[in-house]
């Protein structure tokens, strides 16, 4: 896998307009993260190279993050990536849309509420509160995430 997370982000964004459906930013990195603890707790593999921050609205891919901000809080309208997904293979776009299909129909904030209560997000709240910028999630704690959190 490893692909870039602004691949897989692009990926998500199309197939969401393509369901008819709209997603923001905070929605974006969200299921970005859900999906990144899912394959990790499965395989002991990540699906994309990027790191994952913690932020006050919980985990977020800064680099997918600073490419969709101008959106606000508004539903994102195109993606930027111009991406050809054709090296994007079935299984893997069969994974993507599956957490999607889970996740898009959530309310953002319950998202937000949810990753709050992993231990690697609750662990560096005081910090995180206290405006510390970036911590990063590591390997183990996407592993204990899908542990706590379960199967998507």
């Amino acid at each position: 896998m490893d692909y870039s997370a602004l691949t897989v982000a692009d990926y998500i964004i199309n197939y969401v307009h393509a369901m008819k459906k709209t997603i923001t930013n905070l929605q974006l990195q969200k299921i970005l993260y859900f999906l990144q603890i899912k394959t990790f707790g499965e395989s002991h593999e990540t699906f994309f190279e990027d790191e994952i921050e913690k932020w006050k609205l919980g985990p977020v891919v800064p680099n997918v993050y600073h490419v969709y901000k101008m959106f606000g809080s508004n539903p994102i309208s195109i993606s930027f990536g111009g991406v050809d997904f054709e090296h994007l293979n079935h299984e893997d776009a069969k994974a993507i849309e599956q957490v999607v299909n889970e996740l898009i129909n959530e309310n953002p904030f319950d998202l937000v509420e949810r990753t709050h209560r992993h231990s690697a997000w609750s662990k560096e709240m005081e910090q995180i509160n206290a405006g510390v910028q970036g911590i990063k999630y590591t390997k183990k704690e996407f592993e204990e995430a899908y542990s706590e959190d379960g199967a998507i």
